[in-house]
């Protein structure tokens, strides 16, 4: 999967992160069940990561820039995603935490992916080059597709309990341990 045009946007998105949060500016969370927030999680090189979110509506907040990936208690009602994990993986998967960053790309609705090759959108037609993989993606499922790249897991998932069932900002309690999970992330990008 072709997500990433940048040399390695990481280090941006990290040191990004950090600033909104050391100078109080909200910082966003996607909550998701515990089996697609592992997916979203695995590495790039993973067969099974997913760079696609569906959501039945448009929902206020997402919109492109970093966001910290919450992990619910729930492990999924999507058995085709649930089964893509071990019994061990399921049985060991964090859950009530916040487990990595990502960046959202886009949020858009999946037509406008089933379109990228039509000619007549000159928006498609800038950015295909980038996401031409949504549209034929084995999460593209819509309506709404929320689109993410540079997906990291926090060395020690954070335990929380979402406040909100699909976004919201990150509560000011828990700053310092999601600060604390960033350093991790930028110590290990250096070596």
């Amino acid at each position: 999967m072709d997500v990433d045009h940048e040399q390695d946007p990481l280090p941006r998105l990290l040191d990004h992160l950090a600033n909104d949060i050391l100078e109080s500016r909200p910082v966003r969370v996607l909550s998701m069940a515990a089996a697609p927030a592992h997916l979203v999680m695995l590495p790039d090189t993973d067969p099974r990561a997913r760079r696609v979110i569906n959501r039945k509506s448009i929902v206020d907040g997402l919109s492109p820039g970093t966001v910290v990936i919450h992990a619910r208690s729930g492990l999924g009602g999507n058995p085709r995603m649930v089964n893509l994990l071990s019994r061990d993986e399921q049985l060991r998967l964090p859950r009530n935490a916040y487990v990595g960053v990502a960046e959202i790309v886009t949020v858009r609705h999946v037509t406008f992916f089933w379109g990228l090759h039509d000619d007549r959108a000159a928006e498609g037609r800038r950015i295909t080059h980038q996401l031409h993989w949504v549209a034929s993606h084995p999460y593209t499922i819509g309506p709404w597709c929320v689109v993410l790249r540079s997906c990291r897991a926090f060395r020690f998932p954070v335990h929380a309990i979402a406040r909100h069932r699909r976004t919201y900002e990150l509560p000011s309690s828990h700053t310092q341990a999601i600060m604390y999970q960033l350093s991790l992330l930028m110590e290990a990008q250096q070596a």
